[in-house]
């Protein structure tokens, strides 16, 4: 295979981008994503998960305020962290859907920074306050989109309820946010997400009774 061969199939190739939306304050629960899970920062174990899915490319964490970020997650700052971006966000909004807003956001600034190695063809959502979440769950979400053609993948509770926890979608698919609303691929966990002090106690307690796999990178 030529070096022309070898450049178009790397252009051809999928290149998948998560985002990890996390705000450093909350109202129920004060620095909710920074607490200690598992002896780690929660927002640490989705960082985790983007970085041992062997689909994802490319880490982005959007955040209002990095320096904190980087202050209660000083792990960030290990080489093993090297395909993880820490950006403060535009503060913008989308008047229907900010989570909307946040993920376009992080793609434009993604774009400016010039640290992608090409557009990306596929976008993961990654909520910081799912800890208990498994990696082999992630990989599903991930491979339902990149690899088995559909265009929206999604984690939901018994419930019903979309946990946000991980979510995959085709760029083509990410054109407006009623798409982040539908999907035609799920996974149900018994996953919570975190926010109150109650659900904390519940995580802590799920992760010391089940050790969470991947937590050897951090």
């Amino acid at each position: 295979m030529d070096g022309r061969e070898s450049d178009a199939k790397k252009v051809s190739a999928p290149y998948v981008v998560a985002v990890i939306p996390c705000k450093t304050l909350s109202d129920r629960l004060p620095f909710k994503n920074f607490q200690d899970v598992g002896g780690k920062p929660m927002m640490l174990w989705a960082v985790m998960r983007a970085m041992c899915c062997p689909d994802i490319d490319l880490v982005a964490i959007s955040t209002e305020n990095s320096d904190e970020v980087m202050k209660r997650v000083p792990q960030l700052s290990s080489s093993i962290f090297d395909r993880v971006i820490l950006m403060d966000r535009v503060e913008a909004r989308h008047p229907n859907d900010p989570l909307f807003a946040v993920v376009i956001d992080a793609l434009h600034q993604l774009g400016i920074k010039g640290v992608m190695e090409r557009d990306p063809t596929h976008l993961v959502l990654l909520q910081p306050n799912v800890p208990t979440l498994d990696q082999g769950v992630v990989n599903r979400l991930v491979a339902a989109v990149v690899h088995d053609n559909f265009n929206v993948a999604r984690h939901f509770d018994p419930s019903g309820a979309m946990t946000g926890g991980c979510d995959a979608y085709k760029i083509g698919a990410l054109q407006s946010p009623i798409v982040m609303d539908s999907y035609n691929y799920a996974v149900v966990t018994n996953d919570i997400e975190v926010h109150t002090a109650e659900d904390l106690e519940i995580v802590r307690q799920v992760v010391k009774m089940r050790p969470v796999e991947g937590d050897a990178r951090a």
